[in-house]
């Protein structure tokens, strides 16, 4: 069983996920990282270079080919894939998909003080593109783990939710 992590930039994905480690002894797969390894190059070049849909192929290829190939792993998703049915219930046959959900005015704090990140949209605004997604990942799923400045998440909380995670269906 995986435990696929989503969320948008700068939630604490990969934080959660080295909790997630120190708890289950799953290994840690950013897809994101696997891209701009595989293209020697960092995200918003690579999109750059291919535009949306080809750049959305190269995510959902290399998506597809780590969820069929891994068992026991926790692994960090791109957002792009999951407008893709077929996937989301791939993901759910194959482990539990959980969303790391920051505030928007963390989201924002974060967002504007790394300003070399790729985050596709139909929408401009950045509060239309944090309602956007965050309407997607509750659509996605109901496994959500807060994680705002005052409100961290610790390693006994993660134990808690995951007890409690492995003891319903998706």
């Amino acid at each position: 069983m995986n435990y696929y992590i989503i969320g948008l930039p700068f939630c604490g994905k990969k934080y959660i996920s080295n909790l997630l480690h120190d708890i289950t002894s799953y290994n840690i797969i950013n897809i994101n990282i696997i891209i701009e390894t595989q293209y020697n190059n960092i995200l918003s070049n690579i999109y750059n270079k291919y535009k949306y849909n080809i750049y959305s192929d190269i995510e959902y290829d290399i998506s597809y080919k780590i969820i069929n190939k891994y068992k026991n792993k926790i692994i960090i998703l791109p957002n792009t894939i999951l407008y893709n049915i077929n996937y989301i219930d791939k993901l759910k046959k194959t482990g539990h998909i959980i969303y790391i959900k920051q505030d928007y005015k963390v989201f924002l704090f974060r967002f504007i003080n790394n300003n070399n990140y790729l985050l596709l949209s139909k929408y401009n605004n950045l509060e239309d593109i944090y309602n956007e997604y965050d309407l997607l990942y509750n659509n996605i799923t109901t496994n959500i783990i807060n994680n705002n400045i005052i409100n961290k998440p610790t390693k006994k909380n993660l134990q808690e939710f995951l007890l409690n995670l492995d003891n319903k269906l998706d």
